[in-house]
């Protein structure tokens, strides 16, 4: 599924808002709220969460080819010599994860690139995008660990900090899923252009891999 360039469009119009959210809510977090939020991890306690999370098992279709899952795409577009052969799998053995270079790239505009991968994923899953439609819970991302210390046992809730501009775009793509303009193509491209950082590059130009890029 192809996203089509239309004209220049004026972010301010759109009502698109470009924010880094923070990954924890402003009340501290307990076993009891937990499930008050939508914490996009792979073991989330919520089927959305789950299918959020950057490597839930999802095969989509790209400019790239099929990449199977968000993960694969954000570590192929950074990674020289990624292994195209094992793109398109949803899950990777120790041998997949062997052949890929350790080695990373700092692309101009990596942000607006998954804001990209994420649409494109979103626009091809009926069931995601009705589960988006109908949430009304802030999305988290916190690993869950749970211990024991001098006999008694206890839970902590660990940041991913990395993740808030992550949780900026799904908001992102959530406001215009309930605007009902998910598959309007120029409402699409402001909303993956307001992730850009050098404005004066294109949304693919100089990723260390080629594409037909349709912008």
């Amino acid at each position: 599924m192809g996203i089509k360039m239309g004209n220049s469009i004026d972010i301010a119009k759109t009502g698109i808002k470009v924010k880094n959210i923070k990954v924890v809510p402003s009340e501290r977090l307990t076993v009891d709220n937990i499930g008050n939020y939508i914490n996009v991890i792979k073991d989330s306690n919520t089927e959305l969460g789950k299918m959020l999370s950057p490597g839930h098992p999802r095969v989509f279709s790209t400019i790239f080819g099929n990449i199977g899952n968000v993960r694969a795409g954000m570590d192929f577009v950074t990674t020289m010599s990624y292994p195209i052969d094992i793109l398109g799998k949803s899950r990777l053995t120790k041998n997949d994860i062997a052949k890929i270079p350790r080695k990373k790239v700092s692309i101009p505009n990596y942000w607006a690139v998954v804001a990209y991968l994420l649409v494109t994923r979103i626009r091809q899953d009926s069931k995601l995008r009705e589960l988006m439609k109908d949430n009304d819970k802030e999305y988290i991302c916190v690993y869950i660990k749970n211990g024991e210390e001098m006999g008694k046992s206890y839970t902590s809730f660990i940041p991913v900090n990395v993740f808030g501009r992550y949780l900026s775009i799904l908001r992102d793509i959530e406001v215009v899923i309930k605007d009902d303009k998910l598959d309007d193509d120029d409402t699409v491209m402001a909303l993956i252009e307001s992730y850009k950082h050098k404005e004066t590059l294109k949304v693919f130009d100089n990723l260390p891999v080629e594409c037909d890029a349709p912008f």
